[in-house]
């Protein structure tokens, strides 16, 4: 059902509000098949999923301002979305204080993961990501305000997981969640924690910005 699911979306080609910036109790693992009465709303939130076709051109943009698939770096990504100057000292410092070095450390190591396994779903199922992003990943202002459109459900306001659908699709996001929960170095908290430093992060570039 995965494969096919993947296939079918690549035919082409391939949390709403601040408290949903903080971490929360982890749900149970969705099990596939992935469907809309299966896992019909988000993990960490109560936003509708997304089980429409992914945006690669956005998520090659997303991992080349990152420092492309083999050096991916969350902090870099951040610097880039925020001009590579006092914006970017400005929030490294604000997620810091809000959740924690420790927790901010946990999310740098936690989105290199989610990079390189997604990336790694997608080529076994036979997804060729596209030569060309959109958009200019040197953009940060631009990818920042792609990112966060990519998160608006139909029903309102921003949600991280349906941005990370979005991206990737649902699918591959489940299982990616999935893998970090099983991984002993990182786990569930370690995922809440991602979803809600990354929740944050794409808020403050919402008002930064005035998206």
């Amino acid at each position: 059902m995965f494969r096919t699911f993947i296939s079918s979306v690549a035919g082409v080609c391939l949390c709403g509000t601040v408290a949903f910036a903080q971490p929360v109790t982890q749900h149970l693992s969705t099990p596939p098949p992935y469907t809309t009465t299966v896992g019909a709303h988000a993990r960490f939130s109560k936003a509708r999923i997304n089980l429409g076709p992914p945006n690669l051109a956005l998520t090659v943009s997303m991992v080349t301002a990152g420092g492309g698939p083999t050096a991916f770096d969350a902090q870099k990504l951040i610097g880039t979305l925020t001009g590579n100057g006092p914006l970017t000292t400005t929030e490294l410092a604000a997620l810091t204080k809000r959740f924690g070095a420790d927790n901010v450390a946990s999310f740098v190591t936690t989105f290199k993961y989610v990079v390189t396994d997604a990336l790694a779903q997608a080529t076994t199922a036979g997804v060729a990501l596209p030569t060309t992003p959109v958009p200019d990943p040197t953009d940060g202002k631009a990818l920042a305000a792609a990112l966060y459109t990519a998160g608006l459900e139909p029903r309102g306001g921003f949600d991280v997981e349906y941005m990370l659908d979005t991206l990737v699709t649902h699918v591959i996001h489940v299982e990616v969640m999935n893998d970090i929960d099983a991984n002993p170095d990182l786990g569930p908290k370690a995922d809440a924690n991602y979803h809600a430093v990354l929740t944050q992060a794409m808020l403050d570039l919402k008002s930064a910005y005035k998206l």
